[in-house]
């Protein structure tokens, strides 16, 4: 208890906290007084009986009042509780005082109160001193309280003396805690001094350190600020990249897309976005298996895969959705993948259509090599259609041949029933029928093309055909004219393309050129084709594409992106060093191209994107076709530059220069089959053909060895150059079974031999004027009777021969070995013809001659008999007048007769002349109906005549118009009974046509074709029955003919017949005597 009373009433100070230690000396002195009041509010209580209710209150106040101070100070030991502590401690003596001495006076307290507060301004002794100078002031007060003045709540009884001890102790309590305080105080002085020179040492250290931290973090911040100001620089340097290579990526023409390793779409260019019909701003940051499902069991998405997982660059090519074919190349990234695509449609298009117009050329061929060793015309046109037909998958081929007898188009091949049908029938077309494809072919002579027939108004139909919706007819032309037209159908709608049109021409030439050779005239081949092959863009593209390269020239920048070593063999330091290098490289003949494209791009504001094309020089010295595509790049924190592709399309160059070579090609052998099949003697023109050869192809050497069968060697008839001409002049010749000769070893083997490289072939025998010959071709001419010759192409470059070359070398060969042997057959076949034509010249003049001698005394005979008839001798009996009778009747048939042989003998010898005049069509026509009023006296026939009034004058031969039309009419009345016969002339363009219909009996449909021979009528019984020579028609055709016209028959048995006569209006100069017998012969038009 005592223990806790002395630490309640002395507690330990913090000699540490200067403040404290006062606040604690304060609590201190506090607390005695509190007692002490304690104890004096006891003794009142027990010494002072009534009224103590007040005191007893001044105490409770005054020790609730210092317990709140002490509580207070346990709060803390800071300024603000010393200030309040000090406070209290002083309201407690003022209140003492007053209290027991009974002080009333306001002064007095408000004088100690400011006191105190002054104190605190003081520190240690100072502080000191001023206390014990107002306790000594309070004390001296409360001695001259005691003695004089009267307390305001004295008290009953008064004790000095207790006043007095009550003082004395209050002073000695608090001398005894001053002493205590004062020495506390130095304590606490010399501890303040202490801790503030140790402070003033910290702060020194502290601002030593701050300075030194402050340094510090001065350098930091510049090196952070010059860090910010790099990775901004870096940041816009990496978004102008970004830019730059997304302008260049959007420039270029390939669809680019770019996929990060979760198939997400960080990149794609306009090309790609418009491949799939989508904008970018909806493709980037998508899923591509999310918009599109399908691509995940695609090729290409393997192919991504494969990339991410090997790390290996991969090739991928598939159809688009679209149909389109694409060729991807898929390249790993960091990030993810990266594809460039390319849109391959055309290209596999066009070898597709290459392999199938190889393979028709093929066919092509190998049908001419066919057909040109069959001598039927009937079997040669049977196969013809039946090989074309499954060659070519068609619906149905048939092939018309002109009539000569009518001028019309006659079926005369077809495949299936319906081909055996239509030859059965003789089904025709008239080559003036306005409505027939096959008709517009004849008259225009070119090939008529029609994708879908029921479009077409000029469209025939076929009731034997009736699913025909396809249709090409190509005319048959041979070098005397028309021969026909192939017709191929197909029952799908746009079935032929152009390659098919051109395979079809080429055929129908080799089928002319065929039948005329089975018909021991000439023959014609044409064959042509064409080849086209896709360029080549962007295959590649960035560093790991060798034939792309990307480069920034100008204002100041020089970039190569890609490896230049790859496609030009430099580094590319060479182009970024020195920006003239790589116009040096250009070839000088591209130069001034170039030069100009870009003055007029810059002149024009560098628009778009432009296009070059040039060669550029390899490290090896070769040139390299490069296509630039150039932009102008626009941006906002650097000059204007250039930036583009460099493409490689050195192959694609290649291909279309091959291409062009092969088309070229083709079209030497048409021309030189145009020139052999074109003259009778083939041979002239072998020199012009070897050299056309040589010019096109571009060929070291070419010539011609023919078969000299006596002698069983090879001469050289025909040779290319100089040293052609002295080979021919020389008459190089190669014996047929020499060992040493790749001539003679095509020969002998009768086919083609092809050696790459002379120098490493033991069968090659050298020639000393042809040293620089390297490789070579030897094709054998191989015709119907075997062996002709052997076409020798040679060249100065070893492998030079391509398989489309040796195929055109064996179409070359074939037209020639074809053209020589119908010029043998042709010469044979003249010198025949000729020593006929001098059988049938003497005929004709010995039945001229004959028909005058018969003549001249029929004459008299008939004139005898008709004075006898006219009753000049006097009058005949019965008897005699029907026997004079009969004599004259037969003399007029017999002078007709030999009248219509003199005709004809004229025709065929050529003597018979027109005498030209304008001649009126109604008036002829009238006369004709009163001459033949005689032949009608004992028929019930009436002849009608409808004559167009506003025809014009005819110009031909008044007489033998004449006699055309009475031969006509004569025979109209020979075969009608009973009936009417009408004579019509009406205008029809530029020509005159008279027609001369009857109803009599009429013609059979096989007799039509042979209706205008000589000596021919319906047939043998017509001829007894109607009597005549069966002279009449075939001299009105011809009579026709000279005339420039033409006659046409139509006629149905038992409804009458109708001739139709077309004559020109303006008459044509008077065919020549070679003419006149052309036209007899048939060989015409």
């Amino acid at each position: 208890m005592v223990v806790r009373l002395r630490h309640w009433l002395l507690p330990p100070v913090d000699t540490a906290d200067g403040d404290g230690r006062v606040a604690s000396l304060v609590g201190t002195i506090a607390r005695i007084v509190a007692v002490g009041m304690a104890l004096y509010a006891v003794y009142v209580l027990a010494a002072v009986p009534e009224p103590r209710a007040p005191r007893l209150g001044f105490s409770a106040a005054l020790i609730v009042l210092e317990v709140g101070v002490h509580a207070a100070l346990r709060a803390g030991s800071t300024r603000a509780a010393v200030w309040l502590q000090t406070l209290g401690l002083w309201a407690v003596l003022v209140l003492t005082f007053s209290l027991v001495g009974g002080i009333a006076v306001p002064g007095v307290g408000a004088f100690l109160v400011l006191v105190a507060m002054a104190s605190l301004l003081l520190e240690g002794r100072a502080r000191a001193a001023f206390a014990g100078l107002v306790l000594a002031t309070v004390l001296a007060l409360g001695w001259a309280d005691a003695r004089s003045l009267v307390p305001v709540y004295a008290l009953d009884l008064v004790d000095p003396r207790a006043v007095v001890g009550t003082y004395a102790l209050l002073i000695g309590v608090m001398a005894a805690f001053m002493y205590r305080a004062s020495d506390m105080l130095n304590q606490a002085l010399h501890s303040q001094q202490t801790a503030n020179a140790a402070l003033r040492q910290v702060q020194r250290t502290l601002e030593h350190q701050v300075a030194q931290r402050t340094a510090e973090l001065e350098a930091a911040n510049a090196r952070l600020r010059r860090e910010i100001d790099e990775r901004t620089q870096a940041l816009d340097a990496l978004r102008h990249s970004e830019e730059k290579h997304r302008l260049l990526l959007d420039s270029i023409q390939s669809p680019v897309l770019a996929l990060q390793r979760d198939m997400t779409i960080l990149y794609c260019n306009d090309a790609y976005a418009a491949m799939v019909g989508l904008p970018m701003a909806a493709l980037e940051g998508q899923s591509v298996v999310g918009l599109f499902p399908q691509f995940a069991a695609t090729n290409s998405y393997a192919a991504f895969e494969r990339a991410l997982a090997t790390g290996e660059a991969s090739e991928v090519e598939g159809p688009f959705p679209d149909g389109r074919i694409l060729k991807a190349r898929v390249y790993p990234t960091p990030w993810g993948v990266l594809s460039v695509a390319e849109d391959v449609t055309e290209r596999r298009r066009i070898e597709h259509e290459r392999v199938q117009f190889a393979n028709q050329l093929r066919t092509a061929a190998e049908t001419a090599s066919r057909l040109s060793a069959i001598l039927d015309p009937a079997v040669l046109l049977d196969e013809t259609v039946q090989r074309m037909q499954d060659r070519f998958d068609l619906y149905h081929v048939h092939v018309y041949l002109v009539d000569p007898a009518t001028d019309d188009l006659v079926v005369a091949a077809g495949t299936g029933e319906a081909g055996r049908a239509l030859v059965a029938r003789g089904h025709r077309i008239p080559r003036s029928a306005g409505r027939s494809l096959v008709a517009r072919a004849a008259q225009t002579r070119d090939v008529v093309l029609v994708d879908d027939v029921a479009s077409d108004p000029a469209f025939l139909p076929n009731p034997l055909l009736p699913e025909t919706r396809s249709e090409v007819a190509v005319p048959l032309i041979a070098p005397s004219g028309l021969v026909g037209v192939l017709d191929v159908q197909d029952d799908q709608p746009g079935r032929f393309s152009p390659y098919d049109v051109d395979t079809y021409r080429a055929l129908a030439g080799q089928v002319a050129v065929a039948l005329a050779n089975a018909r021991s005239f000439e023959v014609q081949r044409q064959t042509e084709a064409r080849l086209r092959e896709a360029q080549l863009r962007l295959d590649t593209l960035f560093r790991s594409l060798p034939q792309v390269l990307l480069y920034e020239t100008g204002a100041g920048r020089e970039n190569i992106i890609g490896d230049p070593v790859a496609m030009l063999g430099y580094p590319s330091e060479a182009f970024v060093d020195d920006r003239t290098f790589f116009p040096s490289l250009i070839h000088p003949d591209d130069q001034p191209r170039l030069g100009e494209r870009l003055a007029q791009w810059s002149a024009e504001g560098r628009p778009g994107v432009l296009d070059l094309e040039f060669r550029c020089r390899r490290a090896d010295g070769e040139y390299a076709w490069i296509h630039d595509y150039m932009v102008a790049v626009q941006s906002e924190t650097a000059p204007p530059y250039q930036a583009g592709v460099l493409v490689d399309v050195t192959d694609r160059r290649a291909a279309e220069e091959e291409r062009s070579r092969f088309i070229e090609q083709l079209r030497t052998a048409a021309d030189v089959g145009e020139r052999l099949n074109s003259l009778l003697g083939p041979e002239v023109v072998l020199g012009d053909a070897v050299q056309l050869m040589q010019d096109r192809f571009a060929l070291y050497h070419v010539h011609v060895y023919l078969y000299d069968r006596p002698r069983d060697a090879l001469v050289v008839r025909a040779g290319s150059g100089t040293v052609g001409r002295q080979l021919v002049d020389e008459r190089h010749t190669i014996p047929l079974t020499s060992e040493r000769s790749i001539v003679a070893f095509a020969a002998a083997t009768e086919d083609l031999v092809h050696v790459d490289d002379v120098r490493r072939d033991r069968r090659f025998l050298p020639n000393p004027l042809l040293p620089d010959t390297r490789s070579e071709v030897a094709v054998p001419l191989v015709a119907r009777e075997g062996l002709v010759g052997v076409l020798d192409v040679q060249d100065s470059r070893p492998g030079r021969f391509t398989p489309s070359e040796l195929d055109t070398f064996r179409i070359l060969a074939g037209q020639i070995a074809v053209a020589l042997e119908n010029a043998r057959v042709f010469e044979e076949l003249k010198r025949v013809a000729d020593r006929l034509k001098e059988v049938d010249r003497l005929k004709s003049e010995f039945l001229a001659n004959m028909s005058h001698e018969l003549r001249t005394p029929l004459n008299s005979i008939i004139g005898y008999a008709e004075l006898i008839l006219m009753g000049i001798n006097g009058e005949l009996d019965g008897e005699t007048l029907q026997d004079v009778q009969a004599i004259y009747d037969n003399g007029q048939q017999l002078l007709a007769l030999i009248n219509d042989l003199l005709d004809l003998a004229k025709i065929e010898a050529g003597r018979m002349r027109l005498e030209v005049e304008d001649v009126l069509i109604g008036p002829l026509l009238e006369e004709v109906r009163t001459s033949s009023a005689g032949l009608l006296l004992r028929k019930p026939i009436d002849i009608a005549l409808e004559v167009d009034p506003s025809l014009p004058a005819l110009q031909g031969d008044r007489l033998r118009l004449q006699q055309i039309l009475n031969n006509l009419v004569s025979n109209a009345v020979k075969f009608t009974d009973e009936g009417h016969i009408w004579l019509r002339a009406y205008r029809d363009a530029d020509h005159v046509v008279i027609d001369v219909e009857d109803t009599g009996i009429g013609i059979p449909a096989r007799d039509l074709a042979t209706i205008f021979e000589k000596f021919r009528q319906a047939d043998g019984s017509l001829t007894r029955r109607a009597r005549g020579t069966g002279l009449g028609l075939a001299i009105t055709h011809h009579l026709v003919r000279l005339h420039e016209g033409r006659i046409d028959v139509e006629s149905s048995p038992g409804q009458g017949t109708r001739f139709s006569v077309r004559l020109p209006i303006t008459a044509a100069p008077p065919p020549s005597r070679a003419e006149m017998l052309s036209l007899f012969s048939g060989d015409g038009p």
